[in-house]
């Protein structure tokens, strides 16, 4: 099957973090005949920030959050593959976390994402700072 009629699990390579994406992933990192993905995220609504008077006055929201995605690919894809693209699967399972604060004068939220797994692949970008934009109340 051609690279193109594969799923490709969904990379982020902008400044702004996306929640439906993988936000250190590079684009064509994982390829996959099928795969399964959980995007977990809670808001703690300022539960934590409440608590540091200074912080308070700010009503800035804590976020943190979890992704992971596991698949493969089978060795028909493997061996019909005549692109010089060596076809690469997450079958031990790829996640990353954020921490975020959001809130931050109503409109935007800034998120800490860090790779958990495949921190050794070439290229591969471990830390990152996200932006993003919304009306966050």
């Amino acid at each position: 099957m051609p690279l193109q009629l594969l799923s490709i699990v969904p990379g982020n390579q902008t400044f702004f973090s996306s929640q439906k994406l993988f936000d250190l992933l590079d684009y064509y990192e994982f390829v996959t005949d099928e795969y399964v993905s959980l995007h977990l995220e809670h808001n703690f609504n300022g539960k934590l920030f409440s608590k540091i008077p200074w912080i308070r006055d700010l009503q800035w929201r804590e976020i943190i959050g979890v992704r992971g995605v596991i698949g493969g690919i089978s060795q028909e894809n493997k061996d019909i593959n005549a692109s010089d693209v060596i076809y690469v699967a997450p079958e031990n399972i790829y996640w990353e976390y954020h921490f975020g604060i959001g809130n931050i004068f109503k409109l935007l939220r800034v998120d800490f994402e860090y790779r958990g797994s495949y921190r050794q692949r070439p290229g591969a970008t471990n830390f990152a700072v996200k932006v993003g934009f919304g009306f966050y109340f």
